[in-house]
C-alpha cells in the first residue's frame, strides 16, 4: 500500500472486559440493522486478518523468480549428475578393458612357459 493509501488507526486507552468480549455476536448485533455494538473489535481483527494477507502476499509476489530460479539449478545439477554418470561409465569401461587386457597377458606369457 502507498503511504497515502493508509489509514490512522485508533487504539482504545482501556480494553473492553472480559464478559463483554467473550458474549455472543448475536448478542452484539442490533437487531434492526445488524450493526455490532463492538465494531471496533471487528475492524481490528478485520486489520490483523489483513496484515496475514498482505504479509503472505509479498511471499507470493516473489515466487515466480524463486521458482525459476530453482528450475535453472535443477536443470544445472541433472546436466552434472549425466556428465559424472558418463564419465563413471567410460572409467568403467577402460578399468575393465585394462584388466581385461593384462589378464590376457598374464595368461598367454603363462601358456607360453
Amino acid at each position: 500500500m502507498q503511504e497515502k493509501e493508509r489509514f490512522e488507526r485508533y487504539t482504545p486507552q482501556f480494553p473492553l472486559p472480559a464478559d463483554i468480549t467473550s458474549m455472543s455476536r448475536q448478542d452484539t448485533v442490533c437487531q434492526f440493522c445488524g450493526v455490532s455494538y463492538l465494531i471496533h473489535n471487528e475492524i481490528k481483527a478485520l486489520e490483523t486478518k489483513c496484515q496475514k494477507l498482505e504479509a503472505e502476499l509479498t511471499y507470493y509476489a516473489g515466487i515466480n523468480s524463486r521458482e525459476a530460479a530453482l528450475e535453472k539449478l535443477l536443470q544445472t545439477e541433472r546436466t552434472r549428475v549425466a556428465d559424472l554418470e558418463s564419465t563413471i561409465s567410460i572409467n568403467t569401461h577402460k578399468y575393465f578393458h585394462t584388466t581385461y587386457n593384462k589378464f590376457i597377458r598374464f595368461f598367454f606369457l603363462e601358456l607360453m612357459k
